[in-house]
């Protein structure tokens, strides 16, 4: 028996998942149509996206809501307000006590949540009449979390033993953390901690301290921590242990210290006045990574369950990742692969798929579930911009995009169903020669804008991961969500692919089942150069969504340095690119 159901999630990182016939076959999120990054509000352009690419109303059955109260769509709307008002109550509020009281007092009164149904059957009566005859089924921000996670991870298929769920995030319905054990379709929480204890808003409160956005800048902190070192390093690590400590039961901070609103800014600016900003890297990372090993340590402990599943913001941190994959006493390991709030709409189908048909719920397979390019709609983006491009069709457009990247040009690719998620996986994706060290600085200098210590990833031909990763409990990595030590040969053969610092990476393993036309382009790549992997980044600039139309990728070819873009069939570039190209 298998479901037919969609998940929306209509808060922060607005998205639209479809579970179909027992198969997870459509998932995107707003960001991605309106280019406005982590768009926060209804997701109408992907329900549109939906209708039109196949998706028919009629052969829905319910639809999953991801977020019990109201959502939040910007970090504005977060820090403001009510939650002024709630982070004072931190000071004497246990921080392992559940929030389900003050979630159903304060923020789920009955005319808030129906003024929210409302709201949104009126969305989907928009989109198409049908969709707002469904019934609606609405689940917990982190029950979501743990749902898509747990599914994702095909653990659930396996009904011969549990395992443990964790997420941990700044904040989604009053809770930063929970503990769930799993078994087959039933998640049963064991633990939830409140959000005004949050060790995922200490982190905020450092990236915006240092002059950086929170809710997206985090992966910078991580990526300037391995500059950190020394005596400063070790006292930042020090002042930050003095925030938080370790409780069987979660993370409870010293002294009844909010990590939420003014209050921890405030001391931050005190605690750490004078204080390089690459110690205060180190020691934020250092500590973060300390407490959520010895948080799933001790969870494993209490209940005895060795396999982990993760999900929620706060698991994007790939060094993170990288410290509790490798700990010998967690067993089996699954890290949904882009696991912010981008990933709700997942969970709430999920979960609303299980409650139609229990135990039929797929695990996670190839991402590369939004639009593709139609022959039509390539032709007229092309045509639309005949005055500043020029093209020819390939007959074998991954051969020469091989062949270009050996010869060390810089050649964008967009080629099928977009991926879903955080990181480009080949479809959506800027590639060059991973030997070539002065790449860096062309892609971060006329394309990408990023901060110089942020390190570049690689996509990898499985023959060659053995041969670059240090991987000694053979963990599988897809999606880009582990980090590894790399071995000589990474070294030497990706050198631009690796952290300048510390030579880890975060690769993207090419499974050919997944993207069978990307692993034949690496697979080229390697004939040519005897290199099995090139540097992978997302292909937008600095600020904005991934690309997704054809229109979108031509236009971001016009405003970059990029040498080429493979698009489809055809290889685009500049009319007024520099001679020689």
């Amino acid at each position: 028996m298998a479901a037919n159901v969609l998940g929306i999630n209509d808060g922060f990182s607005a998205g639209v998942t479809v579970l179909k016939d027992g198969r997870l076959t459509a998932q995107v999120n707003e960001e991605r149509f309106c280019r406005k990054k982590n768009y926060g509000g209804f997701p109408a352009l992907c329900l549109d996206w939906l209708l039109s690419s196949g998706t028919r109303p009629d052969d829905l059955q319910a639809v999953g809501l991801a977020w019990r109260s109201e959502p939040f769509r910007d970090i504005s709307e977060r820090d403001g307000g009510k939650h002024r008002v709630f982070s004072s109550l931190a000071r004497w509020l246990p921080a392992a006590a559940s929030s389900d009281a003050l979630i159903s007092r304060v923020v789920e009164r009955s005319a808030r949540r129906r003024r929210r149904l409302t709201a949104v059957r009126r969305a989907l009566a928009a989109a198409a009449p049908p969709l707002s005859r469904l019934p609606i089924r609405i689940y917990a921000h982190h029950h979501c979390h743990a749902a898509s996670s747990y599914f994702a991870s095909g653990l659930a298929r396996r009904d011969c033993r549990d395992a443990l769920v964790i997420t941990m995030d700044g904040s989604g319905d009053g809770e930063c953390f929970t503990v769930w054990r799993a078994r087959g379709s039933r998640l049963e929480k064991l633990a939830a901690q409140n959000s005004y204890h949050s060790l995922a808003i200490l982190l905020e409160a450092v990236t915006s301290h240092m002059g950086m956005k929170p809710l997206e800048h985090e992966y910078k902190i991580m990526g300037m921590a391995p500059y950190g070192g020394g005596f400063q390093a070790e006292a930042a690590a020090g002042q930050f242990r003095r925030y938080f400590s370790l409780d069987r039961k979660g993370l409870l901070p010293v002294n009844r210290m909010a990590a939420w609103g003014d209050s921890m800014e405030k001391r931050l600016a005190r605690d750490f006045r004078r204080i390089r900003f690459d110690a205060i890297a180190y020691g934020i990372q250092q500590v973060f990574s300390e407490l959520v090993l010895g948080l799933v340590r001790s969870w494993v402990r209490e209940t005895g369950i060795r396999d982990v599943c993760v999900g929620g913001g706060s698991f994007m941190n790939v060094k993170l990742n990288m410290t509790l994959a490798q700990d010998d006493g967690i067993g089996e390991f699954f890290a949904l692969p882009s696991c912010g709030d981008e990933s709700l709409s997942l969970g709430a189908a999920y979960l609303a798929h299980e409650e139609l048909a229990p135990g039929s719920s797929p695990a996670l397979g190839p991402l590369y579930l939004g639009p593709a390019n139609s022959e039509a709609e390539v032709l007229a983006a092309l045509e639309a911009a005949r005055d500043h491009a020029a093209w020819e069709r390939k007959p074998d457009i991954e051969r020469t995009t091989a062949e270009l990247l050996r010869d060390g040009r810089i050649v964008a690719r967009v080629r099928g169903p977009m991926e879903w998620g955080a990181r480009a996986l080949g479809n959506r994706s800027i590639l060059c020669n991973p030997t070539k060290m002065q790449m860096i600085h062309r892609i971060n200098k006329a394309i990408k804008m990023r901060d110089f210590w942020m390190p570049f990833c690689p996509s990898i031909l499985p023959a060659d991961a053995d041969r670059y990763l240090v991987n000694p409990r053979g963990r599988s990595a897809p999606y880009m969500i582990l980090a590894f030590e790399s071995r000589r040969a990474a070294q030497e053969e990706l050198p631009a692919c690796l952290h300048p610092f510390d030579l880890t990476c975060r690769p993207q393993i090419v499974d050919p089942e997944h993207n069978p036309r990307y692993h034949y382009l690496l697979e080229q790549f390697k004939l040519m150069t005897g290199i099995g992997g090139v540097l992978n980044t997302s292909f937008n600039l600095h600020g904005e969504p991934i690309v997704c139309t054809a229109a979108d990728a031509i236009r971001v070819l016009r405003k970059s340095g990029l040498d080429f873009l493979a698009l489809e069939d055809y290889l685009v570039w500049r009319k007024d690119a520099p001679s020689g190209l």
